[in-house]
């Protein structure tokens, strides 16, 4: 008889050990369920492709030449900051390098700086080797679809726009869950020239 009880008793614990382990993985699946959940919630809150924004790209230049009438653009950002996405549009003139903050979506300008060219720069140097124009350049859309073909999938959290030794190019990120990708793609042509992965 407490062979029967001893092992009616083991028989039970062994089955209330699988029981809930089975509880648990299906916790556990719930939890990776959620997890991907909130993923693809996170990613369209930081998504810059497929969005209309107020202000284009060439309205947040024009924003910086309305603020600062002598600046000529240097470089332009776009990207989710503090919840809101901003573009951070660069310029310079003889003596001072300037930079807006602009709220994508209402056009709120949201800081302006001016600073004092170092001496070496000033005079027209910078201005010279920097400055560039939107002239013959893809759009910011274009850009966008491009590199998003050639990435296969993912989406752009971060567009940049610059000049270098007389080359315009823009950056853009991609994400594809953990995996982020830069793109340096010719401003002027489309033609991929730099990936780089982290």
């Amino acid at each position: 008889m407490k062979r029967y009880l001893l092992l009616l008793v083991l028989l039970t614990t062994v089955l209330l050990v699988a029981c809930g382990n089975n509880a648990t993985d299906k916790q556990t699946g719930t939890a990776k369920e959620n997890d991907s959940e909130n993923a693809v919630k996170n990613t369209n809150e930081e998504q810059i492709n497929n969005r209309k924004f107020k202000v284009t790209l060439p309205k947040a230049v024009d924003q910086l030449k309305e603020t600062y009438s002598s600046a000529s653009l240097t470089g332009v950002e776009l990207e989710k900051d503090w919840g809101n996405f901003v573009y951070e549009v660069s310029g310079v003139d003889d003596e001072r390098s300037y930079k807006v903050e602009i709220n994508a979506e209402t056009g709120e300008l949201m800081s302006k700086k001016a600073k004092k060219l170092d001496k070496e720069d000033r005079g027209g140097v910078e201005k010279q080797q920097d400055s560039f124009t939107l002239d013959d350049l893809m759009t910011m859309d274009e850009v966008m679809e491009l590199t998003l073909k050639e990435a296969g999938k993912g989406y752009v959290t971060q567009l940049t726009l610059e000049k270098e030794l007389d080359f315009r190019f823009y950056e853009i990120t991609v994400m594809d869950r953990d995996k982020e990708s830069t793109y340096k793609i010719d401003a002027k042509t489309g033609k991929v020239l730099e990936v780089e992965e982290d």
